[in-house]
């Protein structure tokens, strides 16, 4: 009977110590992901938050944590917060990540951290002058 408790215990144990979280970042996705339809690249560990003014860090660091991510960067009197994970997302997790996250109470909008590369094709506007 001793023997059956112990490796009851163990297995809650066990059990209770799984990582629960739906989307894993992996060292196996690319850092960049590319738009099908426009050709954008953004990040896939960083997503920038729109939150409310007067938002709790605290509110928004359990947020990031939800999902394997740390707050990055706070901005704008702690209005915009940029999210990181340590390893890239699939564009899919990443998707959903970001869908889930402008469902909390506090957040106004979520969106990828976009990539602008010096050599992206730039057409200037003309000029009457």
């Amino acid at each position: 009977m001793k023997k059956i408790m112990i490796s009851l215990l163990a297995l809650l144990l066990l059990a209770g110590c799984t990582d629960t979280r739906k989307h894993r970042p992996s060292a196996d996705y690319p850092d960049e992901i590319t738009e099908e339809d426009s050709g954008r690249i953004y990040s896939a560990k960083r997503l920038v938050m729109v939150v409310d003014k007067g938002t709790d860090e605290e509110a928004i660091r359990k947020l990031a944590a939800r999902y394997g991510m740390t707050i990055r960067y706070l901005m704008g009197d702690g209005t915009i917060a940029v999210f990181e994970s340590e390893l890239p997302f699939s564009a899919d997790d990443l998707s959903k990540i970001r869908e889930e996250i402008e469902q909390a109470d506090f957040v106004q909008s979520a969106e990828y951290d976009y990539i602008i590369k010096l050599d992206d094709p730039i057409t200037p506007p003309l000029s009457d002058m």
